[in-house]
């Protein structure tokens, strides 16, 4: 219980940590053009992160931007600016989708361990599904 419980509360903090330093990098990496890139990169987070919380959500797409992401930052010509802005941004929607999938799958296995969790969920329409 203490491990998913500070599984899930590292995630919440670090993808707030994340798209901060994200914005941050941005202005680092793109100077004025960060005006236009930090709102929008902060859009995107808040929709990604608004997603998260539905039943469908996975963490392929942000395991597929981070490594995407990663190799950006592999690359030997992009400066180090825009590879710390690849990685923190990626890192932050990453993060974001941890929390709820994390703390769903979490809550299942707690349900598939202990029937009175099981009972007390059951009671308002908590439905097991296969996840992942």
């Amino acid at each position: 219980m203490l491990w998913e419980r500070t599984v899930i509360k590292a995630a919440f903090i670090l993808g707030y940590v994340a798209i901060l330093r994200a914005i941050a990098a941005s202005i680092w990496a793109f100077g004025w053009w960060a005006l236009l890139i930090g709102p929008a990169v902060l859009f995107l987070w808040v929709g990604y992160t608004a997603g998260s919380s539905i039943g469908t959500a996975n963490l392929k797409v942000a395991i597929f931007v981070l490594v995407i992401a990663g190799f950006v930052a592999l690359e030997q010509d992009v400066e180090l600016p825009v590879q710390a802005f690849s990685v923190l941004g990626a890192s932050s929607l990453f993060f974001a989708r941890l929390t709820y999938v994390g703390s769903a799958r979490f809550l299942r296995q707690l349900a598939m361990r202990n029937a009175k969790a099981f009972e007390l969920l059951a009671e308002d329409a908590l439905v097991l599904r296969r996840v992942g």
